[in-house]
């Protein structure tokens, strides 16, 4: 059912529902405009956390569960409701991941997950039965993930507005990508809407790090007001302009 930006899911808590609650999650979010790399996360904490109420609410018996999208502003809640055994999330302690094999506990990792991927996790339960699990997922002003055109080569996504206050968050996103060596970028610019000289300046201080570590860098789907701004600036000279991303990761040759 859909109610402007608001999806809803209602299945019973048997395991072969998970695949049918994982393809709802990637339409809702393919409606909201995120990313492959972002949907991925907001598939696996909620895999994550139907699987609790499968395995720990109901303990394997069939009970309602019902998923609901929307989209309020910039941010993405899911809210997942049941009717089995209330979960307290104070009597699970976070996992040691840096434990060595002999001392790592089975299991334990489903809460740590859904609070690493999602930006706020909480639990509520009513006086009616039912208990409530709320994740908000909050758009990234920049977000990246490996290309699928092209093997090594890492999509940078900005989004809006690309001016002094913008820019800051491209930037260390750049600084990130860097930082872990991966110096052969794509940014995809179909999300942005305005360039400033700040942008620009971004982009070139990436690019020139970037070729000195024998990376590069490309420029795709720019719209014609921001593209126009490139060309003004002779920066099409600097960093080719691309249509699409199978086009520029293809110009890495």
């Amino acid at each position: 059912m859909t109610v402007n930006d608001r999806y809803v899911l209602d299945v019973t808590s048997r395991p072969e529902n998970l695949a049918r609650i994982a393809e709802f999650i990637g339409n809702v979010t393919a409606n909201f405009g995120m990313t492959e790399h972002e949907s991925y996360y907001i598939q696996m904490a909620v895999d994550e956390a139907v699987t609790n109420i499968i395995e720990h609410a109901y303990q394997a018996q069939e009970g309602p569960i019902e998923v609901i999208a929307e989209r309020r502003g910039e941010d993405l809640i899911i809210t997942l409701r049941d009717q089995g055994r209330p979960f307290d999330p104070t009597l699970v302690t976070e996992p040691d991941i840096a434990a060595p094999l002999e001392k790592r506990e089975i299991g334990g990792l489903g809460l740590y997950f859904m609070r690493r991927l999602m930006d706020q996790v909480d639990f509520r339960f009513d006086d009616e039965g039912w208990n409530e699990l709320i994740m908000v997922r909050r758009r990234r002003a920049v977000s990246s993930h490996p290309s699928r055109h092209g093997h090594g080569i890492t999509v940078v996504v900005p989004r809006g507005r690309l001016d002094a206050s913008g820019s800051q968050y491209l930037e260390a996103e750049l600084q990130n990508l860097a930082n872990e060596n991966l110096h052969r970028l794509v940014v995809d610019f179909q999300h942005v809407t305005y360039i400033s000289s700040t942008g620009l300046r971004t982009l070139l201080l990436a690019v020139r790090r970037a070729r000195r570590q024998q990376g590069d860098m490309k420029l795709c789907n720019l719209n014609p007001a921001v593209r126009k701004i490139f060309r003004m600036a002779g920066f099409d000279m600097i960093l080719p302009l691309y249509d699409t991303e199978e086009q520029a990761v293809a110009a890495f040759g």
